[in-house]
């Protein structure tokens, strides 16, 4: 049809269909590589950056108060839409290299409630956004590391340097899944508002055993949420 897929997403006269299903499911992407979770609720170009800050973070016990400058090289195509100093709004904010490298930095996690009404003007945050400076990397770098990589190099007050680097986020490299503990706090920083210890307990559980759930009620009685009643109304 004219407006076919392939039509559509690529053009007329620019795809080859025996060629895209010579390989067809040999094996499915959701095989191999297979899945790959994003950790943070933010733009996916910040998150190698991310990983490296909190690895040096967590690695040398670092803290704001001791960071005299923080300098984070990615790919200029990521940069384009992540160079954001002063994010203004959530939205923005999730966007913005400096804004999560700053939480990184100060709160040691990136996490949903960073991304919500006007978190981004949190007083500790501001002043920790001016330490970030990024920078786009080069040809050569790129070429021999890939355009997901990044660097981070923390400067402390005291002349100390600490590099972290990552050439792929974590849980994106192709046979090496997000590590068991990784994945059960991103669940559970997903529905613990939802959900109280025991539901998330078993609707975890009942999930990692999804090839042996009969019916898929199984699976959703885990996740009901009591309706709060309605207030009552007013004699009238």
């Amino acid at each position: 049809h004219e407006q076919g897929f392939l039509d559509v997403f690529n053009g007329p006269g620019t795809y080859d269909t025996a060629r895209a299903l010579a390989a067809w499911a040999t094996p499915l992407d959701i095989v191999a590589p297979g899945i790959a979770i994003k950790q943070y609720p933010c733009c996916g170009s910040t998150h190698p950056a991310i990983d490296a800050m909190l690895s040096l973070v967590r690695e040398h016990g670092l803290t704001v108060d001791k960071v005299q400058g923080v300098e984070a090289w990615i790919h200029q195509r990521r940069l384009q839409h992540t160079n954001r100093p002063q994010p203004g709004s959530a939205l923005d904010a999730k966007f913005s290299l400096q804004y999560v490298l700053a939480r990184a930095l100060v709160n040691r996690e990136v996490n949903l409630p960073h991304f919500e009404g006007d978190s981004y003007r949190d007083p500790a945050i501001q002043p920790a956004m001016t330490l970030m400076h990024v920078v786009p990397l080069d040809a050569q770098t790129l070429a021999r590391e890939g355009d997901s990589y990044a660097d981070v190099v923390v400067t402390l007050h005291d002349g100390r340097t600490f590099e972290g680097s990552i050439e792929r986020p974590v849980g994106h490299h192709a046979g090496v899944p997000l590590a068991a503990a990784l994945h059960r706090r991103k669940f559970e920083g997903c529905v613990h508002r939802h959900l109280g210890r025991q539901q998330m307990d078993d609707f975890y559980g009942a999930v990692q055993s999804l090839e042996n759930i009969r019916d898929v009620r199984e699976l959703t009685a885990h996740i009901v949420v009591a309706a709060s009643r309605p207030a009552a109304r007013a004699a009238g």
